[in-house]
């Protein structure tokens, strides 16, 4: 059964005609939701083709989306290149990254993932927050967060403990609740994002 709301978002972030779109949502539906880098089934990256593909399209059509929104899934994009052994068009993202940061790119994973994310921050600073749930989105799937720690949907996760995963290196593990954790790239995304938004004003709030 065909989601609108996917249809339209697959619109939107890549440029594709109603119709078309809609063609495309029936070919991605079936795909697991985590070799998406982007929201609502958007900019896939399940093989090589699709990850080159997906470079050609956000340099095309996301200069008409939100910056960090964009940083997200150009992020998400370069993780899967390195997964295939692909290499890609930088300069076509000069607009999205300046030139000395280009040459960056090459430093190692966790590095880049430090200076994405403050990029990202900068642009949370002045963004609505209806905005910023879509780099949420775009980060993974709702409640993934709390399934990994095993918090309850009427608990509140801790700040302790998303700390503790943002400052642990990849690949070692974290105690919560008696239980080991291994830290994941995507777990300390989403618990870096997580102590953003709980941050971020309210809209009303003074």
């Amino acid at each position: 059964m065909e989601d609108p709301k996917e249809v339209l978002t697959i619109v939107e972030y890549e440029g594709y005609e109603i119709e078309e779109a809609r063609l495309v949502y029936a070919q991605r539906k079936e795909l697991p939701d985590d070799v998406f880098c982007g929201p609502d089934k958007t900019y896939p990256s399940n093989d090589a083709k699709s990850v080159r593909d997906s470079f050609e399209k956000l340099s095309e059509f996301g200069r008409g989306l939100p910056k960090s929104v964009v940083l997200t899934i150009y992020q998400n994009l370069l993780k899967h290149a390195k997964r295939y052994e692909i290499e890609h068009d930088q300069s076509k993202f000069n607009w999205l990254i300046d030139g000395k940061k280009i040459k960056e790119i090459n430093m190692e994973k966790e590095k880049m993932l430090k200076w994405l994310d403050e990029e990202i921050n900068t642009d949370l600073k002045n963004m609505p927050i209806e905005e910023a749930f879509w780099i949420a989105k775009a980060i993974g799937k709702k409640g993934a967060l709390r399934k990994a720690l095993g918090v309850k949907e009427d608990e509140t996760i801790p700040e302790s403990i998303l700390e503790k995963i943002r400052d642990t290196e990849t690949g070692n593990t974290v105690i919560f609740k008696g239980k080991k954790i291994t830290v994941t790239t995507q777990l300390k995304r989403r618990a870096i994002l997580a102590l953003r938004l709980s941050k971020m004003p309210k809209r009303g709030r003074k």
